[in-house]
């Protein structure tokens, strides 16, 4: 995509992270205070003893927080959950401006990851509502004629297959990654659907890796089920960058779909 906000997200491997209210915010470079911060591996461990404690004085990434009382804070390659109220003031001002981000969304029934909605525009024709969703295409990616892989004005179908760069987090470095999905636009009177799926990572060439391979699908390369050191760093950053593509792009779609489109007769 041209352009996207750069929100990061931490989604842990056990299930109450995920069905957690769990707001997400820029990822805040920060110090701690003058006391030691007691610091949680997971949301289900801050009813027991801390699982560390992180020196006063720490540099840390603010990574976002969970309600009112708990912060995600990133220290080289863990992170943990501790207690807002336990931050320096100007911390819990930067917790407190946490943007939302949509958890990732899996099929049950296939454990595929699937953005979808149907949107209500009434009053507004099938002719027009296609002209916006070309229009979005047109604006969101460099060479919507590459993307677009069908189209059918009379059925009211747009569909295509882009990719944009993420970033992964691979012992403690930075990593540019493709991340490429599928976009259906399905149009009638009144409403559209948008689907958003196949989602797959692949790597970019390197020095040390000159033929990456084919993509492969994203819910195997972020899935952190017994996944250790750098593989759950990678894998965790991951999640982060596909909650982050998943809520601009449907963000993206309903904003553009909202508004006429240049030189309709709506």
């Amino acid at each position: 995509m041209k352009s996207i906000f750069t929100f990061s997200l931490l989604l842990a491997s056990i299930t109450c992270f995920a069905q957690t209210d769990y707001t997400y915010l820029i990822d805040a470079p920060a110090k701690l205070g003058n006391e030691p911060v007691q610091a949680y591996r997971t949301l289900a461990d801050t009813a027991s003893k801390p699982f560390t404690k992180l020196f006063a004085h720490s540099n840390v990434h603010v990574s976002g927080r969970l309600g009112k009382r708990w912060a995600v804070l990133q220290k080289g390659d863990g992170e943990y959950v501790v207690r807002t109220s336990e931050l320096p003031a100007d911390m819990q001002q930067v917790v407190a401006s946490a943007v939302p981000l949509k958890p990732l969304p899996f099929t049950p029934t296939t454990g595929k990851l699937l953005y979808t909605e149907v949107v209500q525009v009434p009053g507004v024709s099938q002719a027009e509502l296609y002209a916006r969703a070309k229009l979005w295409f047109a604006n969101t990616f460099k060479s919507a004629k590459d993307v677009v892989q069908a189209e059918d004005k009379d059925a009211g179908i747009i569909q295509g297959t882009g990719f944009q760069d993420i970033t992964v987090v691979s012992m403690g470095l930075p990593v540019r990654e493709k991340l490429w999905y599928t976009i259906k636009i399905a149009l009638k009177e009144g409403r559209y659907k948008y689907d958003i799926t196949d989602f797959r990572v692949q790597n970019y060439p390197s020095q040390y890796n000159l033929n990456p391979g084919e993509p492969v699908a994203a819910e195997s390369y972020i899935n952190t089920d017994q996944k250790k050191g750098s593989l759950l760093s990678i894998a965790r950053s991951a999640r982060r960058e596909l909650a982050l593509a998943g809520t601009t792009m449907t963000s993206s779609i309903t904003t553009s779909m909202s508004k006429p489109a240049a030189g309709s007769d709506f």
